[in-house]
């Protein structure tokens, strides 16, 4: 009822924090489910393959003004069926599927944003790539009226 009233819900879900299972618990009634495992790339990574560099973005959405690329840290997937707002390249690997392919990792619906990783916004990971104009960018999401 929040969301259907015009409040905005953020959802974080870091797979090296825990259980996906209460989360999805929330996250399905939006259409939106996390996977179990994380993603890596061994091309497009920060030091280690776990890093993962995000490139591609979607131009539909204010989260992603001036947003050319994010450094996600043991990012997990997402899969739904909504507005994808970031995904990997297509040399990305899931750890339970070892299957490169594109993985969402960012969603916008309507009023809710969910996302895969936590560390990247965190200090001093915030600091990397264009994560701080993100961050920005989501602030404003979160605390403007529709």
């Amino acid at each position: 009822k929040y969301v259907d009233n015009g409040g905005k819900l953020l959802l974080l879900h870091d797979p090296g924090f825990g259980p996906f299972v209460s989360i999805n618990t929330l996250a399905q009634e939006f259409g939106v489910m996390f996977t179990v495992g994380y993603l890596y790339n061994p091309n497009e990574k920060y030091g280690i393959y776990r890093n993962i560099i995000i490139k591609n973005f979607s131009n539909s959405t204010t989260l992603t003004k001036n947003v050319s690329s994010i450094i996600m840290f043991t990012a997990g997937a997402i899969y739904t069926h909504d507005e994808e707002v970031a995904w990997t390249s297509n040399t990305t690997s899931l750890s339970i599927l070892y299957k490169s392919s594109v993985y969402t990792v960012i969603v916008e619906k309507n009023n809710v944003v969910a996302i895969s990783d936590i560390t990247f916004l965190l200090d001093p990971f915030v600091g990397l790539a264009d994560n701080r104009i993100f961050l920005d960018n989501l602030i404003k999401w979160l605390t403007e009226k529709n």
